[in-house]
């Protein structure tokens, strides 16, 4: 089991990793303490349990790879392919049917605002006062406040 720290180390390398065109780290114990941020503590031993996450890069010397980290970067560029591939595929069978048809759409236009405006005040004056002529406080049982102090 790894103690937090060398767990640090390992998420580290990991982001590192993913950042890599080839989903790879240098095998090489110095850059992999500073890119673990291990420092010294790589050589203590805490590199020892990190570095065997990592498996040598099949094709490239030099390099390491996290096998699980390599199967999700595979998935993820298939789905990216796959869902290209359809977006593709929508945009042209979309474009087949929208020929013949218009595809701007057009707003309403507003209707006339001398007619609205005196509706909407009337309506104004109703939500103002309650049907016992009550304003703003009285509506609640409060006292106005007087203000002519």
């Amino acid at each position: 089991m790894m103690t937090p720290m060398e767990e640090g180390a390992y998420i580290r390398l990991l982001a590192y990793a993913w950042a890599d065109p080839d989903v790879s780290i240098p095998d090489d114990d110095t850059a992999l303490a500073q890119l673990s941020r291990l420092g010294e503590a790589w050589f203590d031993g805490a590199g020892t349990k990190v570095r065997v996450c990592f498996v040598p890069h099949a094709k490239k010397a030099g390099r390491l790879v996290n096998v699980r980290l390599v199967q999700e970067e595979r998935k993820q560029r298939d789905w990216r392919t796959k869902s290209r591939k359809g977006g593709i595929q929508s945009g042209i069978s979309r474009a087949l049917r929208a020929k013949g048809g218009s595809v701007v759409v057009e707003p309403k236009a507003n209707s006339s605002s001398s007619s609205s405006s005196s509706s909407s005040s009337e309506k104004k004056e109703k939500k103002d006062t309650c049907a016992n002529g009550a304003r703003g406080f009285d509506l609640f049982g409060m006292p106005t406040r007087n203000r002519n102090m």
